[in-house]
């Protein structure tokens, strides 16, 4: 899901500026001026046949914060976040294989070992060195991952909402899929505001022409978004090697997530030895972008602690 609180200002400069219809113009605009405003750089780096786009921050001499989006998101979750990183970390946020400005190919694997795998030949492309490493549900599964797979070059965990495990209560997305409606997969573009909703308690205010537009780009992609989600959808998870999870973790939970139920930060929390858990009232699936200052504080804490 593709989230950010477009500042009023910056909307109506981008609505000037801009060429393209009017929620496009809207959104890319404000996103671009936004990033900027924090203090990251977007770049892009070639692994073979896979081009990754990223944003960077921050003293690249400090440790460095990978963050790690979720399933049919972007990169542009996190920067309202990641802003109150920058004085201390260094900071990565790239787009997944597939996902924003990096690239697709609908022959490739989009499982969780298979993106993991990418992640770590991205990091040692820009040459990082042990990374504090945290990801939001599809990207707290690959972050998971990353952490069993590669676990000299994880410093730290964070689980934010995370995929990966089984949830001892269901979830209204997990009754819903079991009626057969994924609420990740519709028709008609009006219907993303329904999923936005969905999505998150506490949503950022957002334009309707905006919500139309990323609404249009769910509808254009669904076929995509269905291979990727058949590729890792309860697939390979990891309740059976939470034990091996070595790196200082942090589950944090939206207490209102309808897509991943709070119980599963407890299993998480449960089978990693010494995980801190943090659970935040009034929030949904998506905390950095609900609360994006008072997440950053609970994560920044948790580092300052290590």
């Amino acid at each position: 899901m593709r989230h950010l609180n477009l500042l009023p200002a910056l909307l109506v400069l981008a609505l000037l500026a801009g060429c393209q219809p009017a929620g496009q113009a809207l959104y890319v605009g404000a996103t671009q001026a936004e990033r900027a405003l924090y203090g990251f750089l977007q770049h892009r780096v070639t692994l073979g046949d896979l081009g990754i786009s990223y944003y960077e921050g921050g003293d690249p001499a400090r440790d460095t914060v990978v963050l790690v989006h979720g399933f049919t998101a972007d990169k542009d979750n996190w920067p309202r976040f990641a802003r109150h990183l920058l004085d201390d970390y260094h900071v990565l946020i790239p787009d997944l294989a597939g996902h924003g400005q990096s690239t697709w190919n609908p022959d490739w694997d989009y499982s969780i070992p298979a993106q993991a795998e990418r992640l770590h030949r991205f990091l040692q492309k820009l040459q990082t060195g042990p990374v504090h490493i945290a990801g939001n549900s599809m990207g707290g599964f690959i972050a998971a991952t990353f952490a069993l797979e590669y676990p000299d070059r994880t410093r730290s965990l964070a689980l934010l909402d995370a995929a990966g495990v089984r949830s001892p209560a269901p979830s209204p997305m997990d009754e819903r899929v079991a009626r057969g409606e994924n609420p990740f997969f519709f028709d008609d573009p009006s219907q993303f505001l329904a999923f936005w909703n969905f999505s998150m308690q506490d949503p950022p205010w957002m334009p309707r022409v905006v919500l139309e537009h990323l609404g249009r780009g769910y509808v254009e992609r669904r076929a995509d978004y269905e291979k990727m989600f058949a590729d890792f959808a309860g697939r390979d998870l990891l309740d059976d090697r939470l034990g091996a999870i070595r790196a200082p973790t942090l589950v944090l939970w939206g207490r209102d997530d309808r897509l991943l139920d709070v119980s599963m930060a407890h299993v998480y929390a449960a089978g990693i030895h010494g995980a801190r858990t943090v659970i935040l009232d009034g929030v949904g699936h998506l905390p950095m972008v609900e609360r994006p200052a008072e997440s950053a504080q609970v994560y920044l804490d948790f580092l300052s602690s290590l």
